[in-house]
């Protein structure tokens, strides 16, 4: 994602992304799924939470967003440039999930 210009953390460009997103509970993953981003959740609860995440799917390569990326692009900029980022990634070398998911394992996600 290296068209998507930001720190380690969220930052300015990050609000109005966070703000019209899905956040997803990685839990039911295997532990080795890591979120390209990731949500902190509260202390209390600490589950694994992700925003962006990416594995291996039967002989396929997956990436989940849970951003909103198709609704008022022209009004958007960040989210537009997100697009562009992960669509860059994905016809990249670069993208090369290292986990395998079963599918089924992914049907908690998508409730």
């Amino acid at each position: 994602m290296t068209q998507f210009p930001t720190d380690f953390h969220s930052d300015w460009q990050w609000w109005e992304l966070i703000t019209q997103s899905q956040i997803m509970c990685l839990n039911d993953l295997p532990s080795h799924v890591r979120p390209i981003v990731q949500v902190i959740d509260d202390w209390f609860t600490n589950r694994r939470l992700g925003l962006i995440f990416e594995a291996k799917v039967s002989k396929g390569k997956l990436l989940v967003c849970g951003i909103d990326l198709q609704n008022g692009l022209a009004e958007r900029p960040g989210a537009r440039q997100m697009l562009l980022s992960l669509l860059e990634y994905m016809k990249g070398e670069e993208f090369a999930p290292g986990v395998k998911v079963p599918f089924g394992g992914l049907r908690g996600i998508f409730k």
